[in-house]
């Protein structure tokens, strides 16, 4: 009975609107804590070296704050922001844990306004530099500062919308980190945070006037702390504009921050533009095996980590760059294999999209064809709905059964993207008649209200309104003559499939190079074909040039330094082909040298007196910084999580073991 009292006291204390039990699901402390992560986090070790002085109560909470800040200087955002709910979990009036969830939330603003409207409610026991970094950020993300405002923001934010545009409002956080700066000059968390919104600001209309400025402020942290996760923003700043800028970077940003996947990722940047795809590899690698530990052992979905199917693909591209077919395929297919959810991965984004975009790639780049006819039915290589994704299916399986001349096979796949081009023809040509009707509809109103315009204005201005009426028929006839139906991008992907499909039946035919003239247009079919085909023909000169610019466009990569010597060594230009075989045995090391097309450079390694496996260890690289062993960091492929065993009772009263389960 006293618990049943004590129970209706604090019901009746209880606001009406604190007694509204929320959906099944949601939050008790707002909306905004309805999405992201629920589950409890915990101090990893090895964020980041961050330095903030901060207002709590507890020690716990600044040292999950802390956690939160480097994750956030590694764009880790989802496990930032459980972070800093977990120093809120310890501190619920900790301002400043709201502060970072509002950051860890920078692409969905609606969700930093709640977080950042909360640390508000708080302000009253903070610093003034904290209330700074308060009013900084809502600024940014246009959130009302003011006591009566914030009040009527709270109650309306359904329908708020900030009174700035967005460039505006991110000119005016880098006016308030500079304002914390020019107050606390040895404040290097606002100096990291200005250098990242200096970079990320060029994308919103403010161009970057001097690198070598924000450089500069980036190297004023690096001086007062070497191993700080400025090394990120660094890499971002020299990344498409000066890349070995950054190489000091590249060596210190995982090793400064080894529990956040893409502080490792990021080094890969740098060594990609520069050639280096080894080093890339290894930096990439590191990042998927960092989060692979970090999700399975803490049930994360893959692709609830927003950068992680960016870094795998990548990781793969370079691993095809290096000619690492059997990895590159064993992780594209992983890609593909990962849990699918529709918010965050799908065919059409997130890792099921990527893995199937590199397996294309992979399939297609070392002539896999068997390999693609023999998983052509499977999940990996299924036929979808998605129109782009089927022709992409066909023509890569219409060039592989003629590759391997199975011409009947090619013609069955060849009229099945025949049938397929004309429903997306006929679609194309609904969608342009859908859209004309909407226009005579619009243009037949505008023609109405100028008519009516001209009855109104006929006894005082008649010329005028005649003037008015002429101007709209006028327009009315230009925009008819503009609307010729345009092919969409579909239909030229389908026709060029088709092509394509053509040329290589004529090259597996013997006798074909009459008929291989009369496609004149070669444009919209794979370069190395191209190539091929003008081989055929005796044009050697064009065949050449495409070479050529294939080679230099892609500096050290395998594929196209082998097609390059085997151009050259077909047009008897054997000193030039030894030449970059010569280079190409420097950076093969990792090279699979039976698929094509390095299974048809055996006989002119055998002329040029190499052995027959004639790949070079590879030079290491002096400039690394210390690594650790990269299986050190985690599995190279994700996989589900094994459940804990278990023994219960069926309905029956029998003892069921998990283990013993057929779980196939």
């Amino acid at each position: 009975m006293f618990r049943v009292l004590v129970f209706l006291s604090l019901v009746f204390s209880l606001s009406a609107q604190e007694l509204k039990d929320p959906a099944a699901g949601h939050s008790y402390h707002g909306g905004a804590f309805n999405e992201g992560p629920r589950q409890a986090a915990r101090l990893l070790g090895g964020t980041g070296i961050v330095e903030f002085d901060v207002t709590t109560k507890s020690e716990t909470s600044r040292q999950f704050f802390l956690q939160g800040l480097g994750q956030l200087h590694g764009f880790w955002y989802f496990e930032a922001e459980r972070s800093f709910r977990q120093a809120a979990l310890t501190d619920d009036e900790f301002a400043m844990s709201y502060w970072g969830m509002a950051v860890a939330n920078i692409g969905n603003e609606k969700r930093a306004r709640d977080f950042l409207s909360k640390a508000y409610e708080f302000k009253g026991g903070i610093s003034e530099r904290e209330k700074m970094y308060l009013d900084s950020f809502a600024a940014r993300v246009g959130l009302p500062t003011e006591e009566k405002e914030l009040a009527k923001f709270r109650t309306e934010k359904l329908s708020f919308k900030p009174k700035k545009d967005k460039k505006s409002r991110c000119g005016a956080y880098v006016k308030g980190l500079e304002k914390i700066i020019l107050k606390y000059p040895e404040d290097i968390e606002a100096k990291a945070l200005l250098v990242m919104n200096l970079w990320a600001n060029a994308r919103q209309g403010h161009p970057i006037n001097s690198h070598v400025a924000v450089d500069s402020l980036a190297n004023e942290v690096l001086a007062k702390q070497p191993l700080h996760p400025v090394h990120h923003y660094r890499i971002h700043l020299w990344d498409k504009k000066k890349p070995d800028q950054a190489l000091n970077s590249a060596a210190l940003g995982g090793q400064g921050s080894p529990s956040i996947a893409h502080m490792w990722h990021m080094p890969g940047h740098i060594y990609s533009r520069l050639h280096r795809f080894a080093d890339a590899v290894w930096q990439q690698e590191a990042s998927a095996r960092t989060d692979h530990r970090h999700m399975m052992r803490d049930l994360v979905l893959p692709d609830q980590i927003h950068n992680f199917s960016h870094n795998n693909e990548w990781l793969i591209r370079n691993l095809i760059n290096l000619g690492d077919v059997d990895r590159a395929y064993s992780l594209a297919r992983n890609m593909y294999e990962l849990p699918r959810h529709p918010k965050y991965n799908s065919l059409k984004k997130g890792s099921s999209n990527y893995g199937r975009q590199r397996l294309f790639q992979l399939l297609n780049t070392f002539e896999l064809w068997e390999t693609a006819i023999s998983i052509k039915d499977t999940p990996y290589l299924e036929a979808t709905d998605v129109r782009k994704e089927q022709v992409k299916r066909l023509r890569l399986l219409g060039r592989a059964y003629y590759s391997l001349k199975k011409f009947k096979e090619g013609d069955t796949i060849a009229e099945e993207l025949k049938n397929l081009q004309k429903i997306i023809i006929k679609e194309a040509v609904n969608a342009h008649e859908k859209k004309l009707k909407e226009k005579e509809g619009k243009r037949q109103k505008e023609l109405a209200e100028a008519k009516k315009k001209g009855e109104r204005a006929k006894d005082a201005k008649p010329e005028k309104a005649k003037e008015e009426v002429a101007e709209v028929k006028k327009k009315d006839e230009k925009s008819k003559k503009e609307e010729k139906r345009k092919n969409t991008k579909l239909e030229e992907e389908t026709a060029d499939a088709l092509k394509e499909m053509a040329i290589v039946k004529l090259l597996g035919t013997e006798g074909s190079s009459e008929k291989l003239k009369s496609f004149k247009d070669l444009s919209g079919i794979d370069k190395w074909l191209q190539t091929q085909v003008h081989l055929a023909l005796k044009e050697n000169d064009k065949a050449l040039k495409l070479s050529e610019k294939a080679y230099k466009d892609n500096k050290n990569e395998v594929v196209f330094m082998a097609r390059h010597i085997l151009t050259l060594n077909t047009l008897a230009k054997k000193d030039e082909a030894k030449k970059v075989f010569a280079e190409l045995r420097k950076v093969s090391e990792f090279t699979k040298l039976s698929v094509k097309p390095f299974t048809d450079l055996a006989v002119i390694a055998k002329a040029f007196s190499y052995p027959q496996d004639w790949r070079l260890p590879m030079k290491e690289s002096t400039d690394l910084g210390r690594r650790p062993k990269v299986n050190s960091l985690g599995p190279f492929r994700w996989q589900p999580v094994k459940a804990d065993s278990w023994v219960l009772p069926n309905s029956y009263g029998d003892l069921v073991d998990f283990s013993k389960l057929n779980r196939g």
